[in-house]
């Protein structure tokens, strides 16, 4: 009788360790995925976000979308489709150092309060825009600042795995859907977040100069990829732990 009642302590206690580090997986690697999608204006972002979330909610359930930051320090202002960024005169060296320190804390904070819950819950996070946006367009933020302070900052920024979705397309097609940029910047910009995409890890240049349901369809295969090859790789960390704590 004790040996059983023994036994049944040890089920226990290795049923409650095991849900404990169930958790703690859960926790530290999340199973949603965080998506951020850049480009220059007029690359058809948002028309692409807005396909792009019905096609992942297919397939996590819930799929969230955020423009710019997180916006749990200072809110952010609506997208009224009428705003011109560019035409904004830049701060001051001092204002600028002081709003890209207020960024950075904005982005952090926000993760941990609300985007890592989510992923943690297995859901999808997409952000049209991002803190790495001001590295190659910092007029659009008005940034006039070094820019070695926002380049170090980035290194910081959560999440470790986003991952980054760039869009492109020809400047002529660019042009014709929003006329916002000359050309020489947006061609400047072209070939900044083509830059981009190939020194970050985890990230896809996605041409937008075809139907959007293709441009969506490659997203999608990539980030299956993409996820896939993390659940691996995961896997065989924690199934380490998981016999240990058998044991």
């Amino acid at each position: 009788m004790e040996t059983q009642q023994s036994e049944g302590r040890r089920d226990g206690h290795s049923a409650g360790l095991g849900s404990a580090l169930a958790y703690l997986r859960k926790w530290f690697v999340p199973g949603g995925v965080f998506l951020v999608v850049l480009g220059p204006d007029g690359v058809g972002k948002s028309t692409t976000i807005r396909y792009l979330q019905i096609e992942l909610e297919k397939l996590f359930g819930v799929c969230r979308t955020e423009r710019w930051r997180p916006g749990l320090i200072r809110k952010v202002a609506p997208d009224t489709g009428h705003r011109i960024p560019h035409a904004k005169i830049p701060r001051g060296p001092i204002g600028s150092v002081v709003s890209v320190l207020g960024l950075a804390l904005d982005f952090n904070v926000g993760y941990v309060l609300a985007a890592h819950p989510a992923m943690a819950r297995s859901e999808v996070v997409i952000f049209d825009r991002y803190f790495h946006d001001l590295l190659i367009d910092p007029r659009r933020y008005r940034y006039a600042g070094p820019m070695l302070l926002p380049r170090l900052l980035s290194r910081w920024i959560p999440p470790r795995r986003a991952i980054f979705v760039v869009l492109d397309a020809e400047e002529e097609l660019v042009l014709n859907r929003k006329q916002e940029l000359p050309l020489d910047e947006l061609r400047r910009q072209r070939l900044a977040y083509k830059a981009f995409a190939e020194r970050m890890p985890q990230s896809m240049l996605i041409r937008t100069d075809r139907p959007v349901v293709d441009v969506v369809s490659e997203i999608v295969d990539n980030v299956i990829t993409i996820r896939k090859a993390r659940s691996a790789t995961d896997n065989r960390k924690w199934q380490h732990k998981d016999a240990s704590v058998a044991s």
